[in-house]
């Protein structure tokens, strides 16, 4: 067996990417596997074959050198100019909401942090372009149970200087579940039943930890996890990773949301002012003042959605003074956007986003490799959705609440997660053809046989 080992040497020492080097030489191995299998069918011994097999291979250095043509780490340029050209607009975008803040209590560093800010999430994004994101679903029963352990130690956090806003702590995981959720649908394939009811009781159980030992997080947040998750699990069943039996399997997905939907609301009935919310949405005539203001906010947002004007108006004074100062540079980015620079750039700039989005899922949806598969589009998939909701919500044509967005919102928080969603996007597509998901199986080689 030494030729064969000193083939698999020469051909990889062409290979220069270490994690393709991995790669190539399983499928080295599976493939000299085969042809050893067909020439002992064939009548030859084991020796015999697999001496044959590895001629049929051709010269290793050539092989090699055509392989690792193929085996190359992608860097995504086009798609990180993109990303850090929708930075620099969120920048400029939240420039022009601080001056207006500064009355209302904002510090006249917020400008300078936001930037920071953005600076960071760029760099968190960077970095895990590099990262083995397959690591993620070696360990990811480990990291389930050290993300349940700090959501139970966040109490006790109060008033540690990584820990200040407890509050954004629980979004951060709450945030962040989706990534997670992923690798564990990963870890339960070919599970079936079995897997997809494991799958739920984890995402159930890591929310209700969530909700019990944190501070508030908003129902809104909570449903678009909720949602988000089940069309991903969804996803995994249509792609045959959880097993055969996809209509059963779908069923259960599509059920189980409903029916824990229709408990809630049951054992939970709606607040007064969430049915007047409800109500207001649906019927905004009954909610309106005589001086044609409004009780609600989304009421207010729809009027100035009306008023939007081609070029912008450049100040938001007369049109947005029913919305709080402090939440215009969070939950209301996109309304401002709109407001200041007008609808031609407000569009070309959500348009990028979108396409940045859309993009993101159809090269997802085109990997191989099961766990790129996964990884991508539930990145993609989370950040379409909490686009469309953020946004719809800016117009007032969606429940108001708060979630995360992209390059345009506010806060440490937003841009970290930002960049971890944005880093793995990137990760996938630069390791398509560098990254293996046979993490647990073991390595095929060719059959020992002491003659």
């Amino acid at each position: 067996m030494m030729e064969y080992e000193a083939y698999k040497r020469d051909l990889t020492d062409q290979i220069g990417n270490k994690r393709a080097k991995r790669l190539v030489m399983q499928e080295i191995d599976n493939h000299i596997e085969e042809l050893t299998e067909d020439y002992e069918q064939s009548g030859m011994e084991h020796t015999q074959a697999v001496e044959k097999a590895v001629k049929e291979m051709g010269d290793p250095v050539k092989t090699g050198m055509e392989l690792n043509k193929i085996h190359k780490p992608k860097f995504p340029y086009a798609m990180y100019g993109t990303v850090v050209l929708l930075t620099i607009f969120g920048i400029i975008l939240q420039s022009k909401i601080f001056p207006i803040m500064e009355n209302d209590r904002m510090s006249q560093s917020g400008l300078r942090q936001t930037i920071q800010y953005n600076v960071i999430g760029l760099l968190a994004a960077f970095g895990i372009v590099f990262m083995d994101y397959t690591m993620i679903v070696t360990y990811a029963y480990r990291i389930w149970a050290a993300m349940l352990i700090l959501i139970m130690a966040t109490p006790l956090m109060k008033g540690l200087p990584f820990a200040w806003n407890q509050f954004m702590l629980n979004g951060f995981q709450m945030a962040l579940l989706p990534i997670l959720f992923a690798a564990l649908i990963y870890r339960q394939r070919r599970q079936e039943g079995k897997g997809i009811w494991k799958c739920i009781g984890m995402l159930f159980l890591t929310i209700a930890f969530i909700l019990f030992f944190g501070q508030s997080v908003s129902n809104g947040m909570v449903g678009e996890t909720i949602l988000i998750c089940f069309i991903m699990l969804l996803a995994a069943i249509l792609k045959g990773i959880m097993g055969k039996k996809k209509i059963r399997m779908s069923l259960i997905t599509l059920l189980c949301p409903i029916a824990a939907g229709l408990v809630l609301l049951g054992s939970m009935p709606l607040a007064s002012y969430q049915r007047a919310r409800i109500e207001s949405f649906l019927n905004p005539e009954k909610y309106s003042n005589l001086d044609g203001s409004y009780h609600y906010i989304n009421l207010g947002l729809r009027k100035i959605a009306d008023q939007l004007t081609i070029a912008g108006s450049h100040n938001y004074e007369y049109q947005m003074d029913f919305i709080p100062t402090t939440q215009m540079h969070t939950d209301y980015a996109v309304i401002s956007m709109f407001t200041w620079f007008g609808m031609i750039v407000g569009g070309f700039v959500l348009g990028a986003l979108f396409l940045l989005c859309i993009y993101s899922f159809y090269l997802s949806v085109k990997q191989n490799n099961r766990i790129g598969f996964l990884f991508g589009t539930m990145c993609s998939v989370t950040l379409l959705i909490r686009c469309i909701f953020y946004v719809l919500n800016n117009f007032g044509s969606f429940l108001n609440y708060s979630t995360y967005f992209p390059f345009l919102k506010y806060g440490l928080g937003n841009a970290l997660i930002n960049g971890c969603y944005i880093g793995i996007i990137l990760c996938v597509y630069r390791n398509s053809n560098i990254l293996s998901e046979n993490l647990d199986s073991r390595k095929k080689s060719v059959r020992k046989q002491q003659v």
